[in-house]
């Protein structure tokens, strides 16, 4: 039985096929992709990408279609409005922002022992929703001031990044809530 050593491996052939250029005989995927994204050139002679004129067009129909000002709430895009009004369906079926936010699964369920307070997550309620909220207390804690201060002001408190976000969804939860009610309000007024 032989031993190879590095020593007697060669490397001969392989150096020859690394050196050969790459010539692709089909188009690449970045080539491909690079080819879907072509802009599309519109009536007026604006060109606009279509994964753009998707998103504007998904914005104007929740917009159109709903009523809501959701999107006014910053962190609120067409999708996430979209997943907040239909998962929640009628608003008035929450009789306050803490049902809304039972049923979101981000009220804190107390799990007091004694002199201890203290309280758990709470693993129940709508997973569409809570995502949505979710979605929103990250947007915000990367562009939104008050949302900045507000976990920096939580972390001061002793409370972990996590437990800092799941405060700020809660908070959101009254927010999304009062801006549902209110454009449930003035759809209301309106017919």
């Amino acid at each position: 039985m032989s031993v190879m050593t590095f020593a007697s491996l060669t490397l001969g052939p392989y150096l020859g096929v690394m050196r050969r250029p790459c010539l692709p005989s089909s188009p690449s995927p970045a080539s491909m992709a690079m080819g879907m994204l072509r802009p599309v050139m519109l009536p007026q002679g604006t060109a606009l990408y279509p994964r753009a004129r998707m998103n504007s067009a998904r914005h104007e129909v929740v917009k159109a279609g709903s009523g809501s000002r959701l999107m006014g709430i910053c962190g609120v895009g067409s999708l996430t409005a979209a997943r907040l009004l239909a998962e929640t369906g009628d608003i008035r079926r929450f009789h306050s922002a803490d049902a809304f936010a039972m049923a979101a699964g981000v009220a804190p369920i107390p799990a007091s022992s004694g002199k201890t307070q203290r309280h758990r997550l709470n693993r129940g309620g709508n997973r569409q929703l809570n995502w949505a909220l979710y979605t929103i207390a990250f947007v915000q804690s990367r562009c939104d001031e008050r949302a900045r201060r507000y976990l920096a002001r939580k972390q001061a408190e002793g409370k972990s990044w996590k437990e800092a976000i799941r405060c700020l969804k809660r908070q959101l939860a009254r927010v999304v809530y009062r801006q549902m009610l209110a454009d449930a309000v003035a759809c209301e007024l309106t017919t």
